[in-house]
């Protein structure tokens, strides 16, 4: 394929990304490419789509996936396409050898999948993810010393997939079969079964359609999703230590859990909770999911990512963000973040930032 980096739109494609296809002709080594921890359908297709877009760029260079951790749905998608062996684990990883690292789907290094070399050791880094960027993301790039190449990060994109699978179709690069479909299951994913749509994101569906993505796998593997012992029982766990509030006229729940509290917190919103927030204590941190529905989303103005999680982090330091209805955060662990304390700074934050948007 005869490739020019002034084929890209501008309209489409961030002016970082026209930087990065440029870049990307002048490597010769080994490019590195990474996701955060437990890799959900979105980071995963983005890797295998990013992976088959640098190898059509005919380049001397050698995209390596690397996944340690993976969601059940995740691995389910690897195990029906064969694509296990496609991946690389930790211990097969020379960091001294590779000469770029690309990280999809998180806007930070804080929750990768693989340990962080020091600053000096580090690579140079790509990042390419669709979450908000929010003031402690910017302020996390001021203390690094990392050398960041290009940051293409843009919250109007609904999925990672959907960015990768934009550059793709921009490039005119034919996704090989499973490669589609893995990218359709990843903004199927994050957009809860397309329940949030844009213009772009349809020709994004339309254009895998036509690499032959197979919509009938993707659900046929996702209504398949079962669930264990272990995840009914933090459901009715949660359920039990539930807390209710009201913020107007706003349905605000909260609990904790020892695992899954990013499902649970889904669970809490489908069962008409207007914002959930579900708390977990792990062995050094503290893990908050929040979820809150389109109708608050779209009343109130209030950005669970940009808003909250800002503020949040402001007052207990850590790492976060989300999107406007979906955020986490991942706090140090202290004796002082008891649940009833987020609670209450999560409710008072709400509260504030409603206020403030009247």
């Amino acid at each position: 394929m005869s490739f020019s980096p002034n084929k890209i739109s501008s309209k489409t494609i961030d002016k970082n990304i026209r930087c990065f296809l440029e870049r990307l002709l002048r490597i010769k080594g080994p490019i590195l490419l990474v996701t955060h921890r437990h890799a959900d359908p979105d980071g995963l297709s983005a890797l295998f789509g990013l992976k088959e877009i640098l190898l059509s760029l005919n380049t001397t260079s050698t995209p390596i996936i690397f996944i340690k951790t993976l969601k059940d749905v995740s691995k389910r998608l690897l195990n029906h396409f064969n694509l296990m062996n496609e991946i690389t684990t930790e211990q097969d990883i020379h960091i001294e050898n590779i000469e770029l690292i690309i990280v999809v789907d998180t806007p930070t290094l804080e929750i990768l999948d693989m340990s962080v070399p020091t600053d000096e050791k580090m690579p140079p880094l790509i990042i390419i993810d669709h979450h908000q960027k929010t003031k402690e993301i910017l302020e996390y790039w001021e203390r690094k010393k990392y050398q960041l190449l290009c940051w293409w990060q843009d919250s109007t994109f609904h999925a990672t997939a959907e960015m990768v699978t934009t550059l793709g179709k921009e490039l005119n690069v034919k996704f090989r079969d499973k490669t589609a479909t893995l990218l359709l299951s990843g903004i199927i994913y994050d957009t809860g079964r397309f329940s949030r749509m844009s213009k772009n994101l349809m020709e994004c569906v339309l254009y895998l359609l036509d690499c032959n993505a197979s919509y009938n796998e993707i659900t046929a593997l996702f209504t398949a999703e079962s669930v264990d012992n272990s995840e009914k029982i933090a459901v009715f766990k949660a359920l039990q230590r539930l807390i209710l509030e009201k913020i107007g006229s706003y349905v605000f729940v909260g609990s904790y859990v020892g695992a899954y509290e990013a499902k649970v917190a889904n669970i809490l919103v489908m069962l008409g909770a207007d914002v959930a927030m579900v708390y977990s204590e792990k062995k050094n941190e503290i893990r908050v999911s929040y979820r809150a529905n389109s109708t608050f989303s779209r009343e109130t103005g209030v950005s669970l990512g940009k808003d909250l999680v800002s503020q949040i982090l402001q007052e207990l330091g850590g790492s976060g963000g989300g999107h406007s209805g979906a955020a986490g955060i991942n706090v140090p662990k202290s004796s002082d973040l008891t649940f009833d304390y987020v609670f209450k700074l999560t409710k008072k934050i709400l509260e504030r930032t409603m206020k403030k948007n009247e």
